[in-house]
């Protein structure tokens, strides 16, 4: 198949019958891809890669790239005619998307691009929401009527239609992710050696992001705790659970939430995956835990903070429901400081 790729004719989101058109646009711009560079894997994904699911008509494309080379990403797909994200609340450039459409047997596909690392996190969650959609009719089905009744409350906004749909996304992931693990509470002791274990990892990220030294961030990180929990363990409303992977029956992770029943908040101060057990949704399953134990809490909201250096938790828990509402920006005006 020939294409060109051009440039994109943006229009308010519109429902689409399946069209089989788009599996041969994403597999001729999937060999495309990876025919410029060889360390590039593509997944076609969304709505336009199940057989009979009706959507915008979008083909999306997961473009996964190894450590290190996100920027031969970015190069490949501006070499093949793709563009930069435009409106409002484009991806970072840690985690970017492409945009484009290409004309295939008299009709127009347009085209997203997601630029990932192959390690995020995410991943999975995409491959998963997929597969489960091609392998079940039923929930085939319940989605497109979500889509459509999305549309027909006259949604014509691409990223309010995009935030709208993730609730029923969110809700399909997790009654598959809650099944991985069980979230169990820690012993007094356990959780002494938790926050010790945590606490020299996150003054280095503190440091880093601050700009100050290790020992001041030390520092930091040693009054915090003592700020937060000033009855230990025991501090009221703060819960310490292991990530226990129902499978095999071992601690996979540990994770520390505050449940403030009086103001209707949760708060999740660490969720910790130990480095064998990564890249197996156990995290997507845990904060999966969590939010049901806030929400039959009573709690209206869950909340968490993570470091701009890390784009693929930040792609993770977008994908979870979680949305940016502040940003703490840091400049650094003197060398060393």
């Amino acid at each position: 198949m020939a294409f060109s790729v051009a440039i994109r004719e943006y229009d308010a989101p519109a429902f689409r019958e399946s069209d089989p058109g788009a599996a041969e646009v994403a597999r001729a711009l999937a060999d495309a891809i990876m025919a410029r560079d060889g360390r590039l894997r593509v997944e076609h994904i969304g709505s336009s890669s199940v057989p009979g699911l009706g959507g915008k008509g979008y083909v999306d494309l997961l473009v996964l790239y190894p450590e290190g080379a996100l920027d031969v990403a970015k190069d490949v797909l501006a070499a093949l005619g793709f563009q930069n994200q435009r409106g409002r609340d484009p991806w970072p450039e840690t985690r970017p998307m492409r945009v484009g459409q290409v004309e295939h047997a008299g009709r127009t596909y347009p085209v997203n691009a997601h630029v990932v690392a192959a390690n995020a996190g995410e991943v999975a969650e995409l491959l998963i929401f997929r597969d489960r959609l091609r392998a079940d009719p039923a929930l085939q089905r319940a989605y497109e009527a979500e889509k459509r009744r999305i549309l027909a409350r006259g949604v014509l906004d691409g990223v309010d239609y995009a935030e709208k749909k993730s609730t029923f996304v969110r809700r399909a992931l997790a009654e598959h992710c809650m099944r991985l693990v069980a979230l169990e509470p820690m012993t007094d002791d356990a959780v002494t050696a938790y926050l010790a274990a945590i606490a020299g990892p996150y003054a280095g990220a503190r440091a880093a992001a601050d700009h100050v030294s290790l020992d001041a961030a030390e520092r930091f990180v040693r009054a915090q705790h003592a700020a937060l929990l000033p009855d230990g363990p025991r501090t009221p409303g703060h819960r310490f659970f292991r990530i226990v992977s129902t499978a095999s029956g071992e601690t996979v992770g540990h994770v520390w939430v505050h449940v403030d029943t009086g103001a209707a908040q949760a708060f999740v101060y660490d969720i910790t995956i130990d480095p064998a057990h990564r890249r197996r949704r156990f995290a997507t399953s845990a904060l999966t835990w969590v939010e049901s134990i806030a929400r039959d809490a009573g709690c209206a909201t869950l909340a968490l903070n993570v470091f701009a250096d890390n784009p693929g938790a930040m792609a993770l828990y977008h994908i979870l429901g979680f949305q940016t509402v502040s940003r703490h920006l840091n400049k650094v005006i003197r060398d060393g400081g």
